[in-house]
């Protein structure tokens, strides 16, 4: 533990320790034969994590959702950040990406500790993106009249959530009649918002557009 300049206590996540405890090789060979990529974006970026003494260079892995550190000093090049509260912003410096760790109901409405996306926030008004990577098993052929496949990453489609007022996050709704019962009591002039902007609850722009407008009831 060391301190940064202005007394917050910041973590060396480079220490022998935490590398060691932290360094994922369970992956690795799960997706040696398979064909596809685990992330959205397999480069490195440097990125501000909460408590961190200094930017680093990360990745997430969309199909773990886990978040890679690199670490050139070490023969396995990265370790997984571990999922504790004290890591649980990495704010890209890009300015394009901030990742949260929360905790949220999925679209099967399990319950998840992992990473989103914040996409807007104001008011205690946020919209997260979920990015998402499927493993699909490879097939053995039967016989020799079948061919065998491999394993796949694929590329699956975004999932959207929303956090109201600090209340737990939910998915966002699919369509007008579903997001309007979320607001009750505001529902007139949702309505009328929605009629006049033609908002689609399927572009991440109009999304963005519409959880704004909520911030401001």
């Amino acid at each position: 533990m060391i301190f940064s300049a202005s007394g917050q206590n910041t973590i060396d996540l480079f220490s022998r320790t935490n590398v060691d405890l932290h360094r994922n090789n369970r992956l690795e060979s799960k997706y040696e034969k398979a064909v596809g990529t685990p992330y959205t974006n397999d480069k490195f970026s440097l990125a501000s994590i909460n408590n961190v003494a200094s930017p680093v260079l990360v990745r997430y892995n969309a199909e773990a959702d886990e978040i890679e550190v690199e670490n050139k000093e070490s023969e396995k090049k990265y370790f997984t950040l571990p999922k504790d509260k004290e890591y649980n912003q990495i704010a890209f410096k890009n300015g394009t990406y901030k990742f949260v760790l929360v905790n949220y109901k999925d679209v099967k409405g399990a319950e998840v500790n992992g990473y989103l996306i914040e996409k807007f926030s104001k008011n205690d008004v946020i919209l997260f993106k979920k990015e998402k990577v499927n493993y699909v098993k490879g097939k053995e052929a039967e016989n020799s009249y079948t061919m065998s496949s491999p394993a796949k990453l694929v590329r699956a489609k975004d999932e959207f959530y929303i956090q109201l007022k600090n209340k737990e996050i939910v998915e966002f709704p699919k369509n007008k009649k579903k997001f309007i019962a979320m607001f009750e009591s505001k529902k007139d002039a949702i309505n009328t918002y929605l009629k006049e902007n033609d908002i689609s609850f399927s572009e991440e722009s109009d999304m963005a557009k519409v959880t704004e407008f909520i911030s401001t009831l």
